[in-house]
């Protein structure tokens, strides 16, 4: 997200990195959605893009229900994945509608307790709620994957890389 609302900063590495992705066949969900058929159940994908300010340290801004709907509408009737990186907003993604949340960003809370979780988050929360793995949020279920590479501090200790496989 720094990359694409500073590109000043990073040049233009975002949209070369999009332009690359996109020649492979990867299609970007940036706020839209697609609605697939499996047998006769509507399940909608949507990709939420959530600005720089969810994602600031110290100031702790959450995304809201009504920030979630002014970017990608309501929930719909179908069975709802949302995918968005930040899980600190797994709350509101649920209030949203969302059945199934798959999410990554706190790389397992950068070094883990076993037993206990993640420790400390790339945004400084101790003791992050969803830093990696399955969780049950109401009626839903939200996925944190831990991810494969580092953020602030590059370190993993007790926290091994991982990239999460879903079977249905």
């Amino acid at each position: 997200q720094k990359m694409k609302e500073r590109p000043r900063k990073y040049k233009r590495s975002f949209w070369d990195y999009k332009r690359q992705l996109e020649k492979a066949g990867i299609r970007f969900l940036e706020n839209e959605s697609v609605t697939l058929l499996w047998d006769e159940n509507r399940i909608r994908i949507t990709g939420l893009e959530i600005p720089l300010l969810g994602y600031e340290r110290w100031k702790r801004n959450r995304i809201s229900k009504a920030d979630i709907e002014a970017r990608i509408g309501e929930a719909g009737e179908a069975y709802e994945i949302l995918m968005a990186h930040h899980p600190a907003h797994i709350p509101a993604y649920h209030d949203w509608g969302a059945d199934l949340i798959l999410s990554g960003h706190y790389h397992g809370g950068v070094m883990r307790i076993p037993f206990i979780g993640g420790v400390v988050a790339p945004d400084f929360t101790l003791f992050p709620n969803y830093s990696g793995g399955c969780y049950e949020i109401g009626d839903g279920t939200a996925v944190v994957s831990k991810g494969l590479g580092v953020h602030s501090v590059p370190i993993r200790l007790f926290n091994p890389a991982e990239i999460v496989v879903m079977e249905f």
